[in-house]
């Protein structure tokens, strides 16, 4: 895959801070947790509780572009698999504590 094909949020989330982008989306009034996709979409950092299970039902997710299963781009899927397990995890105990 060349550059120029990678999505821009999936080459943006190498470096960037998901506790500053948490701040900014709920700010925003963006609650939606991220998804990544892989063989399934995946919600890392949202406990499977019945907690988890209820702010993923009222908030929804929000899947980040160029996850998947292209094995050309994989240091990036994990960089953003990385990210959204932070950014999720910060996100839901800000939430749960709502």
């Amino acid at each position: 895959m060349q550059s120029a094909d990678i999505p821009e949020e999936l080459r943006r989330l190498k470096d960037a801070d998901p506790a500053v982008d948490v701040v900014n989306a709920v700010k925003r009034g963006d609650l939606r947790f991220l998804a990544v996709r892989g063989f399934t979409v995946e919600v890392p950092g949202v406990p499977k509780t019945s907690e988890g299970g209820r702010l993923l039902g009222k908030h929804g997710t929000r899947e980040i572009e160029g996850t998947g299963d292209d094995k050309m781009i994989v240091d990036l899927q994990m960089a953003a698999m990385r990210y959204a397990e932070k950014y999720d995890r910060l996100l839901f105990e800000h939430l749960k504590a709502r």
